[in-house]
């Protein structure tokens, strides 16, 4: 893979920085070069939080508009306000049990893009895995259920194991496995 650009959006306290660090985590224990920048807004009282992360070699840390393999929407309407991110034939996986929040003129849109949706109820899923906060983590673990992405799922327990506390080790990698258990079971449905 020459090069990757995820955005991942969301709002305060869904932990896209996280996600993000994670990510960038994997690509450096590949040895791919990567650059990941955030933006935090109003992060503290719910707002927009986007993170970019690119993987390959790049001069910036943002992802242009219309240049990300992945759009990773932690929130729904975060995912839609990001959508101007996402390449043709990009990747956008959302927190949302269903494709109810596309709305036409948006499907019309994905379509002409060619953009592959996929929908995982994160929420739902963390919540059966005993924690809400894991949402993030659950959605990434989607991402790697994907050929299209620059890491599987060991690369992103190896990751975890480097990023988090050790205490937060094992749910960090239920809530990973259960994203990407289900992603897989989506994509053969």
């Amino acid at each position: 893979m020459s090069d990757f650009n995820a955005v991942l959006a969301g709002t305060g306290g869904q932990g896209i920085l996280l996600a993000s660090k994670i990510m960038v985590q994997a690509a450096l224990h590949q040895g791919l070069p990567v650059l990941g920048a955030e933006t935090h807004g109003m992060a503290q009282r719910g707002g927009s939080v986007v993170a970019h992360v690119r993987i390959g070699e790049c001069l910036s840390p943002m992802v242009l508009p219309r240049s990300a393999h992945l759009l990773m929407a932690l929130e729904r309407l975060e995912g839609l306000r990001n959508l101007a991110f996402l390449r043709s034939g990009g990747l956008i996986i959302a927190n949302s049990p269903d494709r109810s929040f596309i709305t036409a003129e948006v499907g019309q849109y994905l379509e002409q893009q060619k953009a592959a949706v996929v929908t995982l109820d994160a929420t739902a899923l963390a919540v059966a895995g005993g924690s809400v906060r894991n949402v993030n983590l659950v959605l990434l673990g989607g991402c790697a259920a994907h050929p299209d992405t620059p890491f599987d799922l060991d690369q992103l327990r190896t990751a975890v194991e480097a990023t988090v506390r050790p205490k937060f080790v094992a749910p960090c990698i239920a809530a990973l496995e259960q994203g990407h258990a289900a992603a897989a079971v989506s994509r053969r449905s």
